[in-house]
């Protein structure tokens, strides 16, 4: 445990220079081919025929096909990759294989338990298992260990087997200190970020998906449209690395904060968990939460400094001075590894010279005023007064070595009146110890993100509705236009429409310079028209001058900067609260909650990882379906199958009717639908058979597509599995 009395000190700045660039090389990746049916039914299995592709070679035997025009290279990405970037200097065997030499050894790839049965049934009990003392009754009836054949005799043996022969992630450490003027005990438990970035950036399971170096998308030759979609694809990635020159690799550190309450139906009990992840990790990989791409690295102070003589102002001063003290010497050791580099291995032994930096701070508007320090009803990414929030335009970019500045000139002032006058001024709170200082390459305030969930779901600033998840917002985006349709004002109608396009386009997977100046577009034109809403009194309030409006001018500068918006979505951090907080509080007695929480998690967490390096070690994929590359004709070795629902979603539609609902050209349609049919009875070599004079077509809006192979196939694939959603384009 450490103490500590915490004063003022005059903090260092590693200034943030946005304007170097570094020197590219290209290269072009193809995406994208067509496949087609073999069998009908609920499941359809389909082989690859053979098709003359521009960029691929065909044996005497393949069939003639005619490829459609769309299937062409339209999906082609033209890449710029920053030459000398994450350059490797060392092999090493990976932390799984050295698990794998002890295991031979060992002649188990389970010890310590003593064999597989003894592993799941110990994996069973703590991921699906009804708790201990259920589990320890169990055991006790004569002759269930023995039947079982298992080492471990009640769930007390099992937890210390998990707690001393398992090996951690990272460690927990417990922190504790006082604040200069109260003589209140803060207690903090966090985990190094450092031994947590190693433990992700060293997982087998993506290690051939890690980004290394950043990247510039094009859609063609031209290079004059860029592509935005990954971390690596934004431009503060090639901007740092260009800071840190050739061999260089960037670790952008994703970090998410966000208080929450631990009970499900009422208030009392808080915890303030912080998660974090890296941006070299797959996007589609670190949202989902089974994969543990996100670790849990602290929970933060919650004390309310309610037992003290602290006025009003000084409480909240002080649990903003908790938050950003205990944040401070959490992140000491990345400091160094941040400005010097530290050498770390990946999940296939490649040794980099990494360089662990804060890039992203996902939060919803409270916290990123605490974090940045600054003032509510102002912007912590730009300068606008709290009267201008409504306003559709540009402002000065907030800078940190602008804020400290202010900081440390409001310390210097001769008066307490004079301090604040300064710090009002610039829109900043008091704050003496800001944690991201001394950071290097880190701007805390260009570092706030969009928040989708809070600024665009549930901070419209018109709806009433308060206290929805944000599945239920996003339900009633969907069905909102219809329902104002011929009863609201045209103004309105417009407005509103404006809005939803935004919201649309900012959620999109993948974005480039035209579709943002769509979303800027749609901005400007919900402002041009958000009068109406205070002319009939829509909204109570006689302006929107509110940060949460404001917020979106941000959107369009941030996915250049940092790629699209579901990398650092907050819907994320709440879906992780469920396991990392709710869940593990379920788990505890209600006393001493937090060192509870923390065992609970971090013997889940030992046996993921043993789980995990146990497949590895067995050569089973430890790659789920997620992280894999978006499906492609090549990776499925010439095998797929389709699964239906039994109902379509329209039936035995005729075909005159089909086109007209979807606004084809009928011609058109059937000679594409004769063209398929025709491939098809070629390639099955079956007679070719003219179409009925009266054709119905059934359509599926649905269905999944995977390349598991029965037991009379054989292929050296891996399985993939993905469900296809369309969504019918109508006739307005």
């Amino acid at each position: 445990m450490e103490d500590q009395n915490v004063s003022a000190t005059a903090p260092n700045f590693a200034e943030f220079d946005e304007d170097e660039d570094g020197p590219p090389s290209e290269d072009e990746v193809p995406i994208g081919d067509p496949f087609s049916v073999e069998d009908m039914g609920t499941e359809f299995i389909f082989i690859q025929p053979e098709t003359r592709h521009p960029d691929r070679s065909h044996s005497s035997q393949s069939h003639s096909v005619i490829e459609p025009e769309e299937y062409q290279d339209h999906n082609t990405r033209i890449r710029d990759v920053f030459k000398g970037a994450g350059k490797v200097i060392a092999q090493r065997e990976s932390q799984y294989e050295n698990q794998t030499k002890k295991s031979k050894l060992e002649n188990s790839p389970y010890t310590p338990f003593t064999g597989a049965l003894d592993y799941n049934v110990g994996k069973w009990a703590k991921e699906l298992g009804p708790g201990d003392n259920a589990l320890s009754k169990l055991l006790a009836i004569p002759g269930v260990v023995e039947a079982l054949g298992l080492s471990w005799r009640n769930a007390r043996e099992l937890n210390q087997i998990i707690d001393h022969e398992l090996p951690n992630l990272a460690s927990w450490n417990r922190m504790s200190f006082t604040l200069e003027g109260t003589d209140h005990e803060v207690e903090c438990f966090y985990q190094d970020p450092l031994e947590c970035v190693q433990a992700l950036y060293g997982n087998p399971a993506w290690a051939s998906d890690l980004h290394i170096a950043p990247e510039r998308h094009y859609t063609d030759d031209s290079k004059t449209n860029r592509i935005y979609d990954e971390l690596n694809t934004g431009n503060w990635w090639w901007k740092t690395q260009a800071k840190l020159g050739d061999g260089a690799t960037v670790v952008p550190i994703i970090v998410s904060t966000d208080k929450t309450s631990l009970k499900v139906l009422s208030s009392g009990s808080e915890a303030y968990p912080a998660y974090l992840t890296i941006g070299n990790i797959p996007k589609a990989t670190r949202r989902k939460p089974s994969m543990h791409a996100q670790l849990l690295f602290a929970y933060l102070p919650t004390e309310q400094f309610t037992a003290t003589m602290l006025s009003k102002d000084q409480v909240r001063r002080a649990k903003h001075q908790a938050i950003h003290h205990a944040m401070k010497r959490i992140f000491k050791s990345l400091k160094v590894a941040g400005r010097d580099g530290v050498e770390m291995a990946s999940g296939d032994g490649k040794v980099r010279r990494c360089h662990l930096i804060v890039a992203v701070y996902v939060a919803d508007y409270p916290e990123q005023c605490l974090v940045t320090c600054t003032r509510y009803m102002h912007c912590p990414i730009c300068h606008v007064e709290p009267n201008d929030l409504g306003k559709y335009g540009e402002s000065r970019r907030r800078r940190q070595r602008e804020t400290v500045q202010k900081l440390d000139q409001a310390r210097d002032a001769s008066t307490r009146v004079g301090a604040n006058l300064i710090l009002k001024e610039a829109g900043n709170t008091d704050t003496l110890e800001p944690f991201v200082t001394g950071l290097p390459f880190t701007d805390r305030n260009q570092s706030i993100t969009p928040d989708i969930l809070h600024q665009l779901y549930q901070g419209s600033g018109i709806s009433g509705f308060s206290r929805l998840s944000g599945n239920e917002h996003r339900q009633i985006a969907k069905q909102l236009l219809g329902c104002i349709v011929d009863f609201a004002p045209s103004e309105a109608i417009r407005a509103s429409r404006a809005l939803l396009d935004f919201l649309y386009i900012a959620q999109a997977e993948a974005q480039t310079d035209k579709s943002l100046e769509k979303l800027e577009d749609a901005l400007e034109e919900f402002h041009k028209h958000k009068n109406i809403f205070l002319e009939t009194k829509a909204r109570e309030a006689d302006a929107f001058d509110f940060p949460k409006l404001h917020g979106l001018l941000h959107y369009a500068p941030k996915i250049r900067d940092f790629g699209t918006t579901d990398n650092y979505n907050t819907e994320n951090t709440e879906r992780l609260h469920i396991d990392m907080a709710k869940d593990a509080y379920r788990a505890t007695n209600r006393k001493e909650i937090l060192p509870q929480m923390i065992l609970w998690l971090e013997r889940k967490e030992k046996l993921f990882a043993f789980s995990t390096s146990i497949e590895w070690r067995q050569g089973a994929s430890v790659t789920a379906p997620c992280i894999r590359k978006k499906l492609e004709a090549d990776t499925y070795f010439g095998y797929h199958r389709i699964t239906l629902a039994k109902t379509p979603s329209l039936a035995n539609m005729p075909l005159t009717n089909f086109v007209q609902i979807y606004s084809l050209e009928l011609s058109s349609f059937e000679r594409a639908l004769a063209s398929f049919v025709r491939m098809r009875q070629e390639y099955l070599r079956v007679p070719l058979h003219p179409f009925p004079s009266a054709l119905v077509i059934s359509t599926w809006f649905r269905f999944k597509t995977s390349n598991r192979q029965p037991a009379y196939l054989s292929s050296k694939a891996d399985n993939f599995e993905e469900s296809i959603h369309v969504s019918p384009c109508r006739k307005s």
